[in-house]
């Protein structure tokens, strides 16, 4: 990940280019959220901080040398952005 990517307040999707953020309902790019999180002003994901981890683990297994070591990476930052911050 590159220092200027912001992180995707919901499932910590590195962010750069603008594709690959979310969107308002006007079309402009909500700097939070990714486009797979948030689109038309709302967020896409309706399940739990769980949920959320089971659907990610598949996308980044390979960087943290298998499903438990994403698993555990993953639930370590989910608490700590805004989407599931308590």
């Amino acid at each position: 990940m590159q220092s200027n990517a912001v992180l995707c307040q919901s499932c910590a999707m590195p962010m750069e280019k603008p594709e690959q953020f979310g969107t308002e309902n006007d079309g402009s790019p909500n700097r939070e959220y990714c486009c797979y999180c948030y689109g038309n002003g709302a967020l896409l994901w309706n399940g739990t901080m769980e949920e959320m981890v089971e659907a990610c683990t598949p996308h980044v297994r390979e960087h943290f040398g298998g499903d438990e070591a994403a698993r555990a990476h993953l639930m370590s930052i989910y608490p700590t952005l805004k989407r599931w911050a308590k």
